[in-house]
């Protein structure tokens, strides 16, 4: 069985501070109103993450700020996507009132008939 190199420092910082970019980019496009596809950028949070154990210690310490500027965006992030999700739940609920409403205005139109003059 041939085990995988252990990832140096350097790789590893090099992961967090693409996976940083990512988050970067990922909280502009949420501030512009889109929509984002975050699912590389798990894999990518997750793979990086996933090689911190193998490295010594003194060398995860040399990590430790390009971790939490990581965790930071991240938290950053989060608050980004509530907000928008709470902006689109809003939406979505005034839509739902404009159709209830021409619903029920179609509804009786359609059941009342025309008026006769008398």
């Amino acid at each position: 069985m041939i085990q995988d190199a252990a990832p140096d420092t350097t790789q590893v910082r090099t992961g967090l501070l693409e996976a940083a970019a990512m988050v970067g980019t990922a909280r502009s496009l949420i501030a512009e109103g889109k929509v984002v596809d975050l699912a590389g950028l798990e894999s990518r949070v997750a793979c990086v993450c996933g090689q911190l154990p193998s490295l010594p210690a003194p060398d995860r310490e040399t990590l430790k700020s390009a971790l939490i500027a990581l965790m930071d965006g991240l938290g950053g992030l989060a608050e980004a996507l509530n907000e928008q999700h709470g902006a689109l739940a809003k939406q979505l609920a005034a839509v739902s009132k404009g159709k209830s409403a021409v619903s029920a205005y179609g509804a009786g139109a359609a059941t009342s008939g025309p008026r006769r003059k008398r």
